[in-house]
Parts: C-alpha cells; structure tokens; sequence
C-alpha cells in the first residue's frame, strides 16, 4: 500500500493540515458529527494539496488499519535487530500496571 495522506479541510490546505495516518486526525474533529454522519475527512495529494476523495467512514477505518499495520510490521520487538525507540515532540515510551515491562536484549 502506498502511503496516502490525509485532511479534515475541502479547501486551502496547508502542511500543517495534512496527517499520514486518518486516525490522526480525529485529534481535530469528532469521528461523527451532531447529526450522527460521519465527519468530512479527505485523501490529498501531498504535491499540489488538492482533494482527491472523501473518505466514507468505511475507507477511513481500513486506511487506519492498514497504517497501523504497516507502522506495527516495521517495529520489530525482538529478535536480532530488535528496538525499541521514540521521536519527536512529547514522545514516550511507557508501561504500567502489574508486572509491566519494556526491554531490549541483543
């Protein structure tokens, strides 16, 4: 699957608009408006930031898995080469509850 980006705006999208990951975006807006129908969100084109579709809630869901699955299938948790790593602003790494662990051995 290639990578797609995605919006919340129909018109005049910025960079700072634009998410790989649908999911992302409900950051932004709620999954389903007052009305009960699901919230505007669009696939862009990174380059000329022009709308290419609106999602149906359908497309928004199996978008957010696939990125899930791609982001989870690049993270190998153990074995030879095995990482574990955090970027960017706030990020984090965390565990909590009874017995939890995070570790690495190589």
């Amino acid at each position: 699957m290639e990578k797609k980006y995605y919006t919340t705006k129909a018109e005049n999208v910025t960079d700072a608009d634009i998410k790989t990951n649908p999911l992302d975006l409900l950051n932004n807006v709620p999954l389903l408006t007052q009305d009960c129908e699901f919230s505007d969100i669009y696939e862009v084109d990174i380059k000329s930031k022009e709308v290419i579709s609106k999602l149906t809630l359908r497309d928004f869901i199996n978008d957010g898995i696939e990125v899930v699955k791609r982001e989870t299938s690049y993270n190998n948790s153990s074995g030879n080469g095995a990482q574990i790593g955090s970027s960017g602003n706030d990020a984090r790494i965390g565990s909590s509850g009874n017995g939890a662990q995070i570790g690495s051995s190589g």
